[in-house]
């Protein structure tokens, strides 16, 4: 069951369901899967692998005038998706505390 901490959610203002594992991911998906009409949003950073950051950041996050720089969509990982039916609850799947093969 997703909505186990409704309650806890709510006292917290969150009305929207975290997603951190696979399960709560399947369910999610199954919801989000009967629903007719689905909205979708991503949220990008830096990349998780420690040298792909590196090098991200010495090239990309500084300008000449070493002014952070915007994040570029080609170079950048998916941290968070949000996911919200029609009829469903919004949906935050925090890519990072998944398994890869969760995602394929």
């Amino acid at each position: 069951m997703i909505d186990e901490n409704k309650e806890e959610r709510m006292k917290q203002g969150k009305d929207y369901f975290y997603i951190t594992t696979e399960e709560q991911l399947e369910v999610c998906l199954s919801e989000l899967m009967n629903d007719p009409e689905v909205a979708l949003d991503t949220e990008t950073c830096f990349p998780r692998d420690p040298e792909k950051r590196k090098y991200f950041t010495n090239k990309y996050n500084q300008t000449k005038t070493g002014e952070a720089a915007p994040f570029d969509p080609h170079t950048s990982d998916i941290r968070l998706i949000q996911m919200k039916g029609k009829n469903t609850h919004p949906f935050v799947v925090d890519v990072w505390k998944l398994p890869t093969e969760a995602l394929d």
